[in-house]
C-alpha cells in the first residue's frame, strides 16, 4: 500500500503523509469489521507514535528480531512462481533453476538496493521502537525456520495481548503559569489565598 503510493510519487513520503494513508485504510469499512494487520510498518518511533494517535490504534504489537545478515540472505534468495504464486528459497531449491516448467521471478521489494535500504532503516530504528513499545510488544525470535516463526506469530495473535501499561504517544503538556492570561473581571477563587493568610483558630468544646 505505502510502497505503491511512494512508487507513484517517485519518492519516499514523509511520516505525516504515510500515517494519513494508513489511517484511511484502517478506518475503512472492511478493516472496521474484520480488523487489520500491518506489516513492515511503522518503521520509526515517530511513525509508531502517530499510529497510536489514530482513532483505532493497534491492540497488538509483534516485533520480529532477526540478524541483518540472515534477513538479507532470505530476501535476496526469495523467488516466486509466476504461474502458481508459490514462494521458494534458492538456497534450498537450486534444482528449480534448471526446471523449464518452473518460471521464477523476483519481487520488486527484494531487489538488492531496496533490501539494503530496508535493513539499514531497520537497524537504525528497531531499538527505539522496542523501547517505546516496552512491555506492550511481543518479541519473536525470527532466526528460526520460517515454519516455526509463522507458528509463533499465529500463537501471539491467538492469545491475549501482554498485560502492560498503555503506550503514551505524547507527553502531557506542561502549562506555564506565566502563559495564563488574567482577566480583571474574572471572579477570584478564594483558594488562592489559602497559602498566604493565617489559619483560623479552631476551638474544641467539650
Amino acid at each position: 500500500m505505502l510502497r505503491l503510493c511512494e512508487h507513484r510519487c517517485g519518492q519516499k513520503l514523509k511520516s505525516e503523509a504515510r500515517i494519513q494513508i494508513v489511517e484511511q485504510y484502517v478506518l475503512g469499512s472492511e478493516c472496521l469489521k474484520k480488523g487489520w494487520i500491518l506489516t513492515d510498518y511503522p518503521k520509526t518511533m515517530e511513525e509508531f507514535k502517530l499510529l497510536d494517535m489514530i482513532p483505532t490504534p493497534p491492540n497488538r504489537v509483534i516485533i520480529l528480531k532477526v540478524d541483518a545478515q540472515r534477513c538479507r540472505e532470505r530476501l535476496l534468495n526469495r523467488r516466486y512462481n509466476v504461474i502458481t504464486g508459490s514462494e521458494y528459497n534458492l538456497a534450498s531449491c537450486e534444482s528449480l533453476l534448471t526446471d523449464p516448467d518452473c518460471k521464477l521471478d523476483i519481487y520488486p521489494k527484494d531487489y538488492k538496493d531496496v533490501v539494503e535500504q530496508d535493513l539499514l532503516e531497520y537497524e537504525e530504528n528497531i531499538e527505539a521502537i522496542m523501547r517505546y513499545a516496552g512491555e506492550t510488544a511481543s518479541v519473536i525470535d525470527a532466526m528460526d525456520e520460517r515454519k516455526c516463526v509463522r507458528e509463533n506469530l499465529e500463537a501471539c495473535l491467538m492469545r491475549p495481548g501482554p498485560s502492560a501499561k498503555p503506550r503514551i504517544p505524547q507527553s502531557p503538556s506542561i502549562i506555564d503559569p506565566m502563559d495564563i492570561e488574567f482577566d480583571p473581571d474574572d471572579e477570584l477563587d478564594p483558594k488562592i489565598f489559602d497559602d498566604i493568610r493565617a489559619s483560623e483558630p479552631k476551638y474544641s468544646f467539650i
